[in-house]
């Protein structure tokens, strides 16, 4: 078993190996060892098929008793054959479908979103093959059990890949990240071991297509949704604000998508504060009046909701903070009032997990 190159989701076809051989010797009356001119007929049949192994041919010629002249002389012959097979493009090795692993990165895909995918299977094989597919049980990721491959051909392989919306019942663990979730699985294609009686100007030669396995690691990331496109509605939440999609997604999911207007998360910087003010002083400020003040140690050093008048008074201590420090603020926000939540419930087990109040995007 060998490592093979990883894959994207634009490229999929293998970069394999090429397997063993295909041919097998004749059958022979049991008991009787073969002679040198079944020896040399079956080996010359392999010839055609461009297979040459002359430890192998010397091996079975000497235990049919043959001189060494004669070996040299069947060597040459053989050998013969082999060139002018390759010369038409024979290449037994070409002909067999490699097992493996590999990794198959489909990168960062988008919560509620739908994904139709085309995996290009090869057939190297000279028979057609019934591929059997094992899809992962973590990935909602699907397609038929088993495809019909011609030989030596590529066919596209239909997928459907589905990211579903997180379901929790409770809390959302506390430490997970919702914004960017990592998942990983396993996908298996299988050929099965295939024979076909073919005819060559030496005798009969059996052709083999060897079983083979390929298993790969599949990865991906769910984001939070994209902001809508341009002219899709405008700015965020209530009342008179006016902010930005890619802000307000930027500062709710910590994914940035940019826009036109905003290149980056510093061009975000006004609707951040404006955001970031409008929490601390509606919704942190009544939770720190009736909560342990502990539970707000998360809040930047000079920033006491307790102490702002106005969302003007909260976009003044926010001054000193980056764009990307304002944007922690919401998820640093949403862990504190989960476990103000956590607190309240009689199952203990509800709280479970390693988060920190202080901690920011994981």
């Amino acid at each position: 078993m060998r490592r093979v190159p990883a894959v994207s989701i634009c490229l999929v076809l293998l970069e394999l190996t090429s397997g063993p051989s295909g041919a097998v010797l004749s059958a022979q009356r049991p008991g009787s060892a073969p002679s040198v001119a079944q020896v040399r007929a079956d080996y010359t049949a392999r010839a055609y098929n461009a297979e040459y192994d002359p430890a192998a041919i010397q091996d079975a010629l000497k235990a049919a008793g043959a001189t060494s002249q004669q070996m040299d002389e069947i060597l040459k012959d053989i050998l013969r054959v082999v060139d002018k097979a390759k010369a038409r493009g024979r290449n037994a090795g070409a002909d067999q479908n490699a097992s493996g692993t590999g990794d198959w990165n489909l990168g960062g895909i988008f919560r509620g979103q739908t994904y139709n995918l085309a995996f290009p299977l090869t057939n190297q094989c000279r028979v057609p093959q019934t591929v059997t597919i094992a899809y992962p049980g973590t990935i909602d990721l699907t397609g038929p059990e088993t495809v019909l491959v011609p030989p030596k051909s590529t066919i596209d392989v239909p997928l459907v890949l589905k990211a579903a919306e997180p379901n929790f019942i409770g809390p959302v663990p506390l430490g997970l990240n919702l914004s960017c979730i990592d998942v990983t699985g396993e996908i298996s294609m299988t050929h099965p071991e295939l024979r076909r009686e073919e005819s060559t100007p030496a005798g009969k030669y059996t052709y083999v297509c060897h079983e083979s396995k390929v298993t790969y690691d599949v990865k991906l990331h769910i984001h939070a949704p994209p902001p809508d496109p341009p002219g899709g509605g405008g700015g965020g939440g209530g009342g008179d604000r006016k902010t930005s999609k890619a802000c307000e997604t930027y500062w709710r999911t910590g994914e940035f998508f940019p826009d036109k207007e905003h290149p980056s998360p510093d061009a975000c910087r006004n609707d951040l504060e404006e955001l970031s003010a409008e929490m601390l002083v509606n919704e942190i400020a009544p939770l720190q009046a009736q909560h342990d003040p502990g539970m707000f140690a998360w809040l930047p050093k000079g920033v006491d909701p307790a102490k702002l008048a106005s969302k003007a008074d909260a976009r003044s201590a926010l001054k000193g903070l980056s764009s990307e420090e304002m944007a922690d603020l919401r998820r640093k926000a949403d862990n504190a009032v989960r476990m103000i939540d956590c607190s309240q419930w009689i199952d203990p087990n509800a709280c479970a997990g390693g988060a920190s109040l202080n901690g920011g995007r994981p």
